[in-house]
């Protein structure tokens, strides 16, 4: 299973659903800054990327926008990009399944710019072939698209 598009073109992909990403930063790194309020303002801020999602891609209606960000840190993981934002070392992209917690407990804040949303990252099941799947990969693949879908 994976989001975005699939590293290895020999994968068959199966779309499962979408996975909402948003800007989010810790309290205390916005109590030393100010939120950024539009897509530009995030030029002023330590921005903490994956080596997937770089540069950061917004819709705007129909259109779509890129932002190469800059920050000190670059994660290959999305597991060490959550960790530095909570840490309040920056603005980071991050799964809303992964933060609801966080924003509940207001550790964590939703950055909501005016002018930009960021883009879905389609969710898939990758198969090296769709003969022959397992019947249980099957009924677990089902299960996702129907939280996911």
């Amino acid at each position: 299973m994976g989001a975005g598009k699939p590293r290895d073109s020999s994968l068959v992909p199966t779309a499962l659903g979408s996975k909402r990403r948003m800007r989010r930063a810790a309290t205390s790194y916005l109590g030393k800054y100010p939120a950024p309020r539009v897509l530009g303002d995030l030029a002023q801020h330590q921005c903490i990327t994956t080596t997937e999602l770089r540069p950061w891609t917004f819709q705007t209606g129909q259109q779509e926008r890129t932002l190469r960000v800059a920050g000190r840190l670059i994660f290959n993981s999305f597991e060490g990009s959550h960790d530095a934002c909570m840490a309040g070392i920056g603005i980071a992209l991050l799964s809303s399944w992964y933060t609801a917690e966080y924003l509940q407990s207001n550790h964590l804040v939703a950055i909501a710019l005016e002018d930009v949303q960021p883009k879905e990252l389609a969710v898939r099941a990758v198969y090296p072939t769709r003969r022959q799947v397992l019947p249980k990969v099957r009924v677990f693949v089902e299960a996702m698209r129907g939280g996911l879908g």
